[in-house]
């Protein structure tokens, strides 16, 4: 995935956006009663990946997650000349044609300076702390990851009154994995949340 036509990265850099533009951006969604009210740069929740990337770049894109139920799929998009996050990704029903997105997200890479992540983190939650002052909060601190106990995660959710979440996540993997550090930034639909609080519990 290391060439992009002009026209698709015109619409990627419309999606990718750094983390204080998407804290400004979550100002004007105070008053969003639904999920899909919100956006990182134009896309919503809802929306299908073929307005934005051919399809054969998200068949590219395509992971499986180790959790044990594949009713969604994952898809990264990597090293197409973002401005600014450096990988988008989003989770999609296992064999929509559609290509409907029930979660996205933005992830800034910490290779080598993870602890520069944590106070990153925290900026964002406390800004978002205000934004969304009736959302239930939930701190999940720091917790090994179920597929590496020696790599860890620290994770931060805003669980919406009208349905779905948003969370903020630093991502510390051990040189072994082939993961890479980093903060993640999800807007998730209501769900998805109980999908992978489902499968988080098995």
């Amino acid at each position: 995935l290391t060439h992009i036509g002009h026209s698709e990265k015109v619409l990627v850099m419309r999606v990718l956006i750094a983390v204080l533009v998407l804290i400004f951006s979550f100002q004007s969604w105070t008053k969003a009663d639904d999920i899909r009210d919100f956006e990182i740069e134009g896309m919503s929740v809802g929306d299908s990946l073929l307005d934005y990337f051919s399809e054969e770049k998200i068949k590219e894109g395509i992971r499986y997650d180790y959790y044990k139920s594949d009713k969604f799929l994952k898809v990264e998009f990597w090293r197409v000349n973002l401005e600014n996050y450096d990988v988008f990704s989003a989770h999609i029903k296992n064999n929509d044609s559609r290509y409907i997105t029930y979660e996205i997200s933005g992830a800034t890479l910490y290779d080598e300076n993870i602890k520069n992540c944590y106070p990153k983190k925290k900026e964002i939650q406390n800004e978002l702390s205000s934004i969304f002052p009736n959302a239930e909060q939930y701190d999940s601190g720091r917790q090994t990851h179920p597929t590496d106990t020696k790599s860890t995660y620290d994770r931060f959710d805003f669980n919406l009154s009208s349905g779905g979440s948003v969370d903020i996540t630093c991502y510390d993997w051990t040189e072994e994995t082939g993961n890479r550090d980093h903060l993640s930034i999800g807007i998730n639909s209501e769900e998805f949340s109980k999908w992978l609080e489902n499968e988080s519990n098995k």
